[in-house]
């Protein structure tokens, strides 16, 4: 039996000896892999920083081209828009003095008018006043009735 064990203690050795090999062999496989892999991790990541950095800029080149003519735009609209506002401002005054003819209404410049000549009508008839307010009364002649 102890041969049986010396045997089996031999042909472990070689075994584990040949394990320990194929370990260490792996081992070594796996290290030149890892470097490798980390070599080619920073290629993409320089690649992809390049790249990121190209598109970012011209992303920034389109928003900034973006922006401008909608700045641009905007100002057209803008100047449309005020265009807008002046004719409608002025079709609604024409409707309303045609819709104050057509009812009979006086217009500012008819009111102004008449209201000169009111003025005037009372300055007359104030000056009418004092001046018979300035005169002694009259007296009635006796036997007219």
């Amino acid at each position: 039996m102890a041969e049986a064990q010396k045997r089996n203690a031999k042909s472990s050795a070689k075994v584990e000896g040949f394990l320990r090999e194929s370990v260490e062999v792996a081992q070594a496989r796996l290290e030149t892999l890892e470097a490798e892999a980390q070599k080619i991790l920073h290629e993409v990541q320089a690649r992809f920083q390049k790249v990121s950095g190209k598109d970012w800029a011209e992303v920034r080149e389109r928003l900034d081209h973006l922006r401008e003519v909608g700045m641009e735009r905007a100002e057209e609209w803008k100047d449309k828009a005020q265009e807008f506002r002046v004719e409608a401002a002025e079709k609604l005054e024409s409707l309303q003095v045609s819709a104050l003819r057509f009812l009979g209404v006086a217009s500012r410049e008819e009111v102004a008018e008449l209201s000169r000549e009111i003025n005037k009508i009372l300055k007359r008839l104030d000056d009418s006043r004092k001046r018979k307010a300035g005169k002694p009364a009259r007296k009635p002649v006796v036997g007219q009735a």
